[in-house]
Protein backbone atom coordinates (compact mmCIF):
# COMPACT_ATOMS: atom_id res chain seq x y z
CA UNK A 1 0.00 0.00 0.00
CA UNK A 2 0.97 3.60 -0.81
CA UNK A 3 -0.32 7.08 -0.23
CA UNK A 4 -2.92 8.54 -2.74
CA UNK A 5 0.01 10.83 -3.99
CA UNK A 6 3.00 9.13 -2.48
CA UNK A 7 4.58 12.60 -1.56
CA UNK A 8 8.23 13.08 -1.61
CA UNK A 9 10.37 15.79 0.31
CA UNK A 10 10.59 18.25 -1.46
CA UNK A 11 14.28 20.15 -2.74
CA UNK A 12 15.02 23.08 -1.11
CA UNK A 13 14.07 26.12 -3.38
CA UNK A 14 12.23 23.82 -5.75
CA UNK A 15 8.42 24.86 -6.57
CA UNK A 16 5.65 23.13 -4.98
CA UNK A 17 2.86 22.46 -6.92
CA UNK A 18 -0.58 23.70 -5.64
CA UNK A 19 -2.18 21.82 -3.70
CA UNK A 20 0.92 20.95 -2.02
CA UNK A 21 1.26 17.11 -2.78
CA UNK A 22 5.20 17.49 -0.90
CA UNK A 23 5.62 15.46 2.24
CA UNK A 24 6.31 19.04 3.70
CA UNK A 25 2.87 20.77 2.80
CA UNK A 26 1.19 17.47 5.32
CA UNK A 27 0.27 17.53 8.73
CA UNK A 28 0.12 14.50 10.64
CA UNK A 29 -3.56 14.30 9.97
CA UNK A 30 -4.03 14.74 6.33
CA UNK A 31 -1.12 11.85 6.19
CA UNK A 32 -3.04 9.48 8.17
CA UNK A 33 -6.63 10.47 6.31
CA UNK A 34 -4.56 10.38 3.02
CA UNK A 35 -3.48 6.45 3.96
CA UNK A 36 -7.37 5.69 5.14
CA UNK A 37 -8.39 6.66 1.75
CA UNK A 38 -5.82 4.53 -0.44
CA UNK A 39 -7.38 1.82 1.73
CA UNK A 40 -10.53 2.48 0.88
CA UNK A 41 -9.53 2.24 -3.11
CA UNK A 42 -7.51 -0.61 -2.41
CA UNK A 43 -10.46 -2.26 -0.46
CA UNK A 44 -12.80 -1.63 -3.09
CA UNK A 45 -10.34 -3.39 -5.83
CA UNK A 46 -9.20 -6.56 -3.88
CA UNK A 47 -11.75 -7.11 -0.43
CA UNK A 48 -9.04 -6.87 2.05
CA UNK A 49 -9.09 -4.65 5.13
CA UNK A 50 -5.77 -5.11 6.33
CA UNK A 51 -2.35 -3.55 4.66
CA UNK A 52 1.43 -3.09 4.74
CA UNK A 53 2.87 0.37 3.58
CA UNK A 54 5.53 1.73 1.79
CA UNK A 55 6.47 4.89 2.54
CA UNK A 56 6.95 7.38 -0.09
CA UNK A 57 10.63 8.30 -0.83
CA UNK A 58 11.67 6.28 1.68
CA UNK A 59 9.92 9.18 4.35
CA UNK A 60 8.00 8.60 7.67
CA UNK A 61 7.92 12.34 8.52
CA UNK A 62 5.45 14.94 7.66
CA UNK A 63 5.60 18.47 7.88
CA UNK A 64 8.22 21.07 8.22
CA UNK A 65 8.66 19.99 12.02
CA UNK A 66 9.10 16.57 10.31
CA UNK A 67 6.69 14.20 12.33
CA UNK A 68 6.84 10.62 12.58
CA UNK A 69 4.02 9.10 11.15
CA UNK A 70 5.15 6.11 12.08
CA UNK A 71 3.47 4.61 15.09
CA UNK A 72 0.53 6.66 14.63
CA UNK A 73 -0.57 4.91 11.09
CA UNK A 74 0.25 1.53 13.07
CA UNK A 75 -2.21 2.44 16.23
CA UNK A 76 -4.62 4.19 14.41
CA UNK A 77 -4.91 0.27 12.53
CA UNK A 78 -4.37 2.33 8.91
CA UNK A 79 -1.45 -0.76 8.19
CA UNK A 80 -0.16 -3.73 10.14
CA UNK A 81 3.60 -2.79 9.27
CA UNK A 82 5.46 -0.58 6.65
CA UNK A 83 8.51 -1.14 5.27
CA UNK A 84 11.84 1.10 5.11
CA UNK A 85 14.35 1.80 2.35
CA UNK A 86 17.31 0.40 4.46
CA UNK A 87 18.69 -1.96 6.91
CA UNK A 88 19.63 -5.25 5.27
CA UNK A 89 19.21 -8.80 6.80
CA UNK A 90 16.79 -9.07 9.68
CA UNK A 91 18.84 -11.85 12.41
CA UNK A 92 16.40 -12.11 14.98
CA UNK A 93 12.62 -11.85 13.87
CA UNK A 94 12.08 -10.48 17.10
CA UNK A 95 13.96 -7.52 17.00
CA UNK A 96 11.65 -6.27 14.05
CA UNK A 97 9.76 -3.25 14.06
CA UNK A 98 6.85 -3.19 12.80
CA UNK A 99 6.49 0.39 11.78
CA UNK A 100 9.93 0.58 10.05
CA UNK A 101 11.00 -3.38 8.48
CA UNK A 102 14.38 -3.42 6.64
CA UNK A 103 14.80 -3.95 3.15
CA UNK A 104 18.05 -4.36 0.73
CA UNK A 105 17.53 -2.18 -1.71
CA UNK A 106 17.91 -3.37 -5.47
CA UNK A 107 19.25 -1.08 -8.00
CA UNK A 108 19.79 -1.90 -11.90
CA UNK A 109 23.40 -2.72 -11.41
CA UNK A 110 22.74 -5.40 -9.01
CA UNK A 111 23.55 -9.18 -10.58
CA UNK A 112 21.84 -11.81 -8.44
CA UNK A 113 24.96 -13.40 -7.25
CA UNK A 114 25.15 -9.99 -5.26
CA UNK A 115 21.66 -10.57 -3.82
CA UNK A 116 22.03 -14.69 -2.80
CA UNK A 117 24.23 -13.94 -0.23
CA UNK A 118 21.57 -11.62 1.76
CA UNK A 119 19.08 -14.39 1.35
CA UNK A 120 21.84 -17.39 2.81
CA UNK A 121 22.82 -15.16 5.80
CA UNK A 122 18.89 -14.79 6.64
CA UNK A 123 18.42 -18.51 6.16
CA UNK A 124 21.70 -19.10 8.87
CA UNK A 125 20.65 -16.98 11.03
CA UNK A 126 16.92 -17.75 10.34
CA UNK A 127 16.42 -14.26 9.90
CA UNK A 128 14.67 -12.49 7.26
CA UNK A 129 15.51 -10.64 4.17
CA UNK A 130 13.34 -8.40 1.75
CA UNK A 131 14.12 -7.07 -1.41
CA UNK A 132 12.74 -3.66 -2.91
CA UNK A 133 12.21 -3.65 -6.37
CA UNK A 134 10.26 -0.97 -8.25
CA UNK A 135 10.19 -3.18 -11.25
CA UNK A 136 11.54 -5.81 -13.14
CA UNK A 137 13.30 -5.06 -16.51
CA UNK A 138 12.86 -1.40 -16.77
CA UNK A 139 14.81 1.42 -16.80
CA UNK A 140 13.95 2.55 -13.75
CA UNK A 141 15.96 2.74 -10.52
CA UNK A 142 15.47 -0.13 -8.28
CA UNK A 143 14.58 -3.12 -11.00
CA UNK A 144 16.85 -5.55 -11.65
CA UNK A 145 17.45 -7.08 -15.13
CA UNK A 146 14.90 -10.03 -15.89
CA UNK A 147 17.38 -12.43 -16.33
CA UNK A 148 19.26 -11.69 -12.92
CA UNK A 149 15.39 -11.42 -11.24
CA UNK A 150 14.85 -15.21 -12.91
CA UNK A 151 17.79 -16.41 -11.49
CA UNK A 152 17.56 -14.93 -7.76
CA UNK A 153 13.74 -16.30 -7.95
CA UNK A 154 15.20 -19.94 -9.17
CA UNK A 155 17.38 -20.27 -6.00
CA UNK A 156 14.68 -19.18 -4.02
CA UNK A 157 12.93 -21.88 -5.27
CA UNK A 158 15.19 -24.23 -5.68
CA UNK A 159 15.53 -23.56 -1.61
CA UNK A 160 12.25 -23.72 -1.01
CA UNK A 161 11.87 -19.58 0.59
CA UNK A 162 10.07 -18.02 -1.92
CA UNK A 163 7.04 -16.36 -0.04
CA UNK A 164 5.43 -13.17 -0.62
CA UNK A 165 6.35 -10.52 2.18
CA UNK A 166 2.80 -11.09 3.78
CA UNK A 167 3.72 -15.15 4.51
CA UNK A 168 6.84 -13.73 6.40
CA UNK A 169 4.83 -11.20 8.12
CA UNK A 170 2.51 -13.98 9.60
CA UNK A 171 5.88 -15.62 10.57
CA UNK A 172 7.28 -12.14 12.36
CA UNK A 173 3.79 -11.89 14.22
CA UNK A 174 3.57 -15.28 15.52
CA UNK A 175 7.16 -14.82 16.91
CA UNK A 176 6.05 -11.85 18.70
CA UNK A 177 3.50 -14.36 20.21
CA UNK A 178 0.82 -12.66 18.18
CA UNK A 179 -2.22 -14.92 16.50
CA UNK A 180 -5.26 -14.06 14.97
CA UNK A 181 -8.50 -15.54 14.44
CA UNK A 182 -9.09 -14.93 11.21
CA UNK A 183 -5.45 -16.59 9.92
CA UNK A 184 -7.30 -18.34 6.70
CA UNK A 185 -4.08 -19.30 5.07
CA UNK A 186 -1.54 -16.68 7.00
CA UNK A 187 -2.03 -13.69 4.74
CA UNK A 188 -5.07 -12.26 5.73
CA UNK A 189 -4.13 -9.64 8.00
CA UNK A 190 -0.41 -8.36 6.97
Amino acid sequence: NRSVYHPCWAKPGAKKSEPCHALQCYSLKEMLLEIELMNAFLHAIDGKTKRSYAYPCGKNVVGEEEIDYAKPMLEKGLVKSARSVYGGVVNKVEDIRMEMAPVVVVNNKMKAEELIPYVKEAIDKQGLCVFLFHGVGDNFHYTIEKEEHQKLIDFLKSNGIALPLRYGWKHIFFANGERRDDDKDGCEWY
